[in-house]
């Protein structure tokens, strides 16, 4: 059973996007051209807290642009070019001859080694230096124009479960925590963000998954996570929302599940709503038949048909923004044991759908205060479908 609520939204001229960035810093700091240093030192705190940083991408230099434009296909293609590398370094042992293959056999037992070892159940191998400043991620954020808003400060001794919404097909959301942006906007709060099961499994691209602090989108994960005294970065639409990602639809289309609600729950974080403005026109969408779907779905497989510029995964040049909603505390509870009275399963219930609603809504009011600013047309509408 699937509820639906709609929300209207005003519209904006494209030449209105732009116009934000006005009076804020021009990008620069740590890292390059475009670093979060920079951008940080103009926009600075505002009053409640506020903090907004803008990367601005305005820049008309051919050289510049094309440097965006290749760090942006090598992160959209790394499913593709990461488990490449071994394969063609495997080829080429084999052609080298006998002698190569021993120097082959020996490399790639080290490697099964590190391959077999479940890091993405527990803590992830997250490598600071790699998110940081190891490699240039101004040019991304440069490449989206990347607006990050922070609402409400965090403190630091307290434990959060962040949900971005809505998934959108290729999670370039995923840049606003990289390139010393998180630490700006959040400093102290160590996360790690779950994904996908499947990446694990493909050599090269569960390297980097690992490096950013990805760990496994299961329950147990999220938990060793919570445990550790970490934040958690969750999309709670999963997959499944990829396919409700639509550059031509009218709707922007969010799906809720319950399960990262209760994983706060049990450990006593805050939510923090977090809304994904832009990424929905980064591609064009061809959807598949809904039996095909579900078929790729049910082994945690989006099947999308999509294409960004020249029919490549390079995504369009559109803005990008990440805002972050208001902290909700959540009452501390576990789950009543199987065993448990139909009152105290009862009672459970009705704390988490009470949670859900006060979620829902500051989603809702995060996305009707922000639309504007960031462009979305008045015939656009929120949908927020439950699970």
């Amino acid at each position: 059973r699937q509820r639906r609520s709609r929300t209207g939204i005003a519209a904006m001229s494209d030449s209105g996007l732009r116009k934000r960035g006005k009076g804020r810093s021009s990008p620069g700091g740590a890292g390059g051209k475009g670093g979060a240093a920079g951008a940080d030192g103009a926009d600075g705190a505002k009053g409640g807290g506020e903090l907004r940083i803008h990367v601005d991408g305005s820049s008309k230099s051919l050289g510049r642009r094309f440097l965006q434009a290749l760090f942006i296909a090598w992160m959209a293609h790394y499913l593709i070019w990461a488990p490449g590398l071994f394969f063609v370094a495997g080829y080429l042992l084999y052609l080298g001859g006998p002698s190569f293959w021993f120097v082959g056999c020996a490399v790639g037992l080290l490697y099964l080694r590190s391959f077999l070892q479940p890091y993405q159940y527990k803590l992830g191998r997250h490598w600071p230096a790699f998110t940081e400043w190891l490699l240039p991620w101004h040019l991304g954020h440069e490449y989206y124009d990347l607006t990050v808003v922070r609402t409400a400060p965090l403190d630091a001794d307290k434990q959060y479960v962040f949900g971005f919404s809505p998934h959108g097909i290729m999670l370039a959301s995923r840049l606003a925590i990289y390139g010393g942006l998180w630490t700006k906007l959040f400093p102290g709060i160590e996360q790690r963000c779950l994904a996908a099961r499947p990446m694990f499994y493909c050599a090269g691209s569960r390297e980097i998954g690992l490096w950013t602090g990805g760990v496994d989108a299961g329950k147990g994960a999220a938990n060793n996570v919570m445990r550790a005294g970490m934040s958690l970065l969750v999309y709670p639409g999963g997959s499944r929302e990829i396919h409700t990602t639509h550059p031509d639809s009218d709707d922007t289309t969010v799906l809720l599940r319950k399960g990262f609600m209760r994983v706060a729950m049990r450990h006593g974080a805050s939510l923090v709503p977090t809304f994904i403005f832009g990424e929905k026109w980064l591609y064009g969408v061809l959807t598949p038949p809904a039996w095909l779907r579900d078929a790729f779905l049910a082994i945690k497989l989006p099947l999308l048909i999509f294409w960004g510029r020249f029919f490549t995964l390079l995504p369009r040049r559109r803005p990008l923004a990440v805002v972050y909603g208001a902290p909700i505390a959540v009452p501390h509870l576990s789950e009543p044991a199987k065993d448990a009275s139909d009152e105290a399963k009862a009672a459970y219930d009705a704390a988490v759908d009470e949670v859900f609603e006060q979620y829902r809504a500051a989603l809702v009011a995060l996305y009707d205060k922000h639309r504007d600013e960031f462009g979305y047309p008045k015939s656009d509408r929120l949908v927020v479908v439950t699970a």
